[in-house]
């Protein structure tokens, strides 16, 4: 499988500091952790690697936490001499990673107490054998473009609004909109309660996009304007370029990192299709079926009228013959219909995949605030629905010679509060992020919702 790779990471418009990082690795065999612009190569037989963390924890170091799983990461597969075995013997490798990585940020609180209450997300995805194996701990995302095929995250969102997504109580876009899309329940450095990292496995093909980013982008970006420019199929160095711009255009409010792997060529599979449906599209709610991108569909206008109207008049003739031969029964319609899934994503320890309800515009919601990076138990607390700005997350590119890859950031570095506000309508004791929160407890914010500034763009500049 031939593949091109590339990375980028920017501070965004607000944050005076980076505290994303991410590690690429474009050749296990060799250990070859470097990448060039444009550069298209052959995948080893150990494949490639892709880590995106996401730190917070403002003046507790947030970055200091996410240097530190990135480091652990890349010494945790540094060890790699062959694959672990089949599918399931990798899934599983892939979360022990981002378990010992927490772990190694644990230990840090340990030796310096100023550090207490630091954490982070993480998102890896190895790249072996023409299959994606993604593990990952809170909100950031890994992606799958597919053309022709609809455009979701592959990943499901450790946070309060994306449960409400997967129960069909909000829409992606609702939640990625709502006041309380800053409260992850699950990251990396909570010594009381520890992370329980979620894996799946994707199978590739020919032409299919790997997206890994920080909620910098996610947040800021809706999955409609995300897959829009995937379409457009530049190369992977200005993509990442593009994404970057559009979230810092949308206000740029968080760090923002992207990483891309494009699969140039590889095995043909062909593309999926689906009638319209209402419900939500999430990776918990199709069971990891093949994501479907309705913006760059080779289907054309012409051929869905044809078929919009072939299906109305099919309609029509329904209730003519139904209405001039009663006693018949009503017309009904599969509630079942589901998409083909040409995609392999099972679960491990035997998870359950839920299907959720149609959409419906809640009033009222009440959402468990289940705190697993603290080490305080919230009741359950209503949320109610609105849709306020939303921020982002952070991220730089570094050019050496050529060679892109992240910057070492173990030096000490001044850092700002990420989230300072207790989010309205969530009866939950928030912790500020501030120099004197080394409490654990309550929820874990994520970023705050100011007035947007706007800014310029720094996709490639260094960290």
């Amino acid at each position: 499988m031939k593949v091109e790779i590339f990375g980028s990471t920017d501070v965004g418009q607000v944050r005076d500091h980076n505290e994303d990082n991410f590690v690429l690795c474009k050749d296990l065999s060799n250990q070859d952790w470097t990448y060039k612009r444009d550069e298209q190569f052959d995948l080893g037989a150990l494949g490639a690697v892709l880590f995106v963390a996401d730190g917070m924890g403002g003046t507790n170091a947030g970055e200091v936490a996410s240097e530190i799983a990135q480091e652990s990461v890349a010494e945790e597969f540094k060890k790699v001499t062959a694959l672990p075995g089949d599918d399931q013997a990798i899934l599983s490798f892939v979360k022990k990673v981002v378990v010992k990585a927490h772990q190694n940020i644990v230990q840090r609180t340990h030796e310096d107490p100023t550090t207490a209450g630091m954490g982070t997300t993480a998102v890896v995805c190895w790249v072996v054998n023409e299959k994606a194996y993604v593990a990952w701990s809170g909100d950031s995302r890994m992606y799958l473009y597919r053309e022709g095929s609809e455009f979701y995250p592959i990943t499901d969102d450790h946070s309060i609004v994306w449960e409400l997504v997967k129960n069909g109580q909000l829409t992606a876009e609702e939640a990625r909109l709502h006041e309380n899309s800053n409260i992850i329940t699950q990251s990396l450095g909570d010594e009381a309660r520890g992370p329980k990292p979620d894996a799946k496995m994707v199978s590739l093909q020919k032409g299919d996009r790997v997206l890994l980013c920080s909620d910098g982008l996610s947040g800021m970006v809706s999955d409609n304007m995300l897959g829009g420019i995937l379409s457009a199929r530049l190369s992977t160095a200005e993509t990442c370029k593009e994404l970057i711009q559009a979230a810092n255009a949308a206000g740029g409010t968080d760090n923002i990192t992207v990483l891309l792997l494009d699969v140039i060529e590889g095995k043909a599979g062909a593309t999926v299709s689906s009638k319209p449906s209402t419900g939500i599209k999430t990776a918990a709610s199709n069971g990891g079926s093949s994501p479907i991108n309705t913006v760059a569909s080779k289907e054309g206008p012409n051929k869905g009228l044809i078929i919009g109207v072939i299906v109305v008049l099919a309609i029509i003739a329904a209730v003519v013959f139904f209405v001039l031969k009663p006693g018949q029964g009503d017309v009904g319609q599969d509630s079942n219909d589901t998409l083909v899934n040409p995609i392999d994503t099972p679960a491990l320890n035997n998870s359950v995949i839920e299907t959720p309800a149609s959409v419906i515009e809640p009033t009222q919601v009440n959402a468990p605030a289940t705190n697993t990076t603290n080490s305080q138990t919230n009741n359950t607390a209503p949320i109610t629905p609105t849709k306020p700005p939303v921020t982002g997350s952070n991220t730089n590119s570094v050019t050496n010679g050529g060679n892109e890859k992240p910057i070492d950031n173990t030096s000490p570095k001044t850092t700002a509060p990420k989230d300072t506000t207790k989010p309205s309508g969530i009866n939950v004791n928030l912790p500020k992020d501030t120099a004197n929160n080394n409490t654990p407890g309550g929820l874990t914010p994520r970023k705050s919702g100011p007035n947007l500034p706007k800014g310029g763009l720094n996709p490639d500049g260094g960290k």
